[in-house]
């Protein structure tokens, strides 16, 4: 007997579940397999699923006899044995040269197991780093907030991830498809950091999910990789190169107009004026004036829509301007707040979207209360309109 542990098999599941977020690429291939590497040692179990872009690492306390060792197998095989045990049972794994023997009572499975010469981890220890704690809470908003303006694909690399800039105590997170763009602020308990990454946006859908019971997170910043700790579980994920575009916007020389409106009202009047239209993106026209906004879009040379809602509060003067009814939707459904700001230079320039609490009349608010409020903003989001 050359290595042997024992586990309790719904113990076991929810180890495989957690590592199962890493696979490789090309699964769908005709035999393929994603391999994972076992080891016991001084009575701690490590599991480790790695492809290119992703590893993680679970660590886990074993109570019973064991022998050291390691060894690569199918992740699929284990997967299947698991799906047919009870759920309390206890699993007994025992490795002699290269065949893996699992006991379950009288139930016994025997595996092959793999060589491993083409499943070594790749990202490789490094000894400066930056460190930063973020709680599990705070991925869960970074996500929510920002992570649906992610492209699907673009050619710019580093458009595909989430960017994270950390200026002395202040993170700046930040999406962007090149049409709209996110921001979500993160006040730290940390001063003297500078440091700014790209992490790949399915990565960080991974993490967010990997970490979604666990409280302090470790994150440590190497040159071509972040490492995430936690407990007994290790996520490093790769980089995306590239310089990510500038996202503070500071138009000098224009006047901002400010909208503020009932944040349900604006999301229930954008979804009727839109409902009509089955196409991915719609494009609705909105007629602004110190009145109400005023919502139309054209379906055909036959159908339309239009709608209007009034109680708001605007200060600038009369302007039509034109948005992709998905976008504007997706910020709105994002927010909690009561109501909505936005900010307005003119129909071609970038519009803001903030959300804007208040208990008063919005009706009756004055220009230096709304900017005493924007400062106190941690998500904005910007959109470029649609030129008519």
């Amino acid at each position: 007997v050359k290595m042997r542990f024992f586990i309790v098999k719904h113990k076991f599941e929810y180890i495989l579940k957690t590592i199962s977020y890493v696979t490789e690429k090309k699964l769908n291939e005709k035999n393929a397999e994603h391999i994972v590497y076992f080891e016991v040692l001084n009575s701690k179990l490590i599991i480790i699923s790695f492809n290119k872009f992703l590893e993680i690492s679970y660590t886990h306390s074993l109570n019973f006899q064991n022998r050291n060792g390691f060894f690569f197998i199918s992740l699929r095989k284990i997967n299947d044995i698991v799906k047919v045990i009870s759920q309390n049972e206890l699993m007994e794994f025992i490795k002699i040269n290269e065949e893996l023997f699992i006991n379950i009572n009288n139930l016994k499975f025997k595996i092959c197991l793999s060589s491993g010469l083409n499943s070594r981890p790749i990202f490789l220890e490094q000894e400066n780093c930056t460190f930063f704690c973020l709680t599990s809470v705070q991925l869960q908003i970074i996500y929510k907030k920002i992570f649906f303006s992610l492209p699907e694909s673009d050619f710019r690399i580093y458009l595909n991830g989430i960017f994270f800039d950390i200026q002395n105590s202040i993170l700046h997170t930040i999406s962007s498809d090149g049409h709209r763009l996110s921001i979500y602020k993160i006040n730290l308990l940390y001063d003297n950091i500078f440091c700014q990454f790209i992490i790949p946006g399915e990565n960080f859908f991974n993490i967010t999910s990997i970490f979604y019971k666990y409280n302090d997170i470790k994150i440590f910043i190497f040159d071509k990789y972040a490492k995430f700790v936690s407990e007994n579980i290790v996520v490093k994920t790769n980089l995306l190169a590239g310089k990510y575009p500038n996202y503070i916007f500071k138009f000098l020389n224009f006047v901002e107009k400010y909208l503020i409106c009932s944040k349900v009202d604006l999301f229930n009047l954008f979804l009727r004026v839109s409902v009509l239209e089955k196409r991915k993106n719609c494009i609705v026209k909105m007629n602004l004036n110190e009145i109400n906004i005023h919502l139309s879009t054209y379906v055909n040379i036959k159908e339309s829509v239009e709608d209007k809602l009034k109680y708001i509060y605007y200060d600038g003067e009369e302007i039509t301007i034109a948005f992709n009814s998905k976008y504007i939707l997706d910020i709105l459904n994002t927010m909690t707040s009561k109501f909505v700001l936005i900010t307005i230079f003119n129909f071609k320039m970038a519009v803001f979207f903030e959300p804007f609490d208040y208990d008063k009349n919005i009706e009756n608010i004055n220009v230096l209360e709304i900017q005493n409020i924007k400062k106190l903003s941690n998500n904005i989001y910007i959109i470029m309109p649609i030129r008519l």
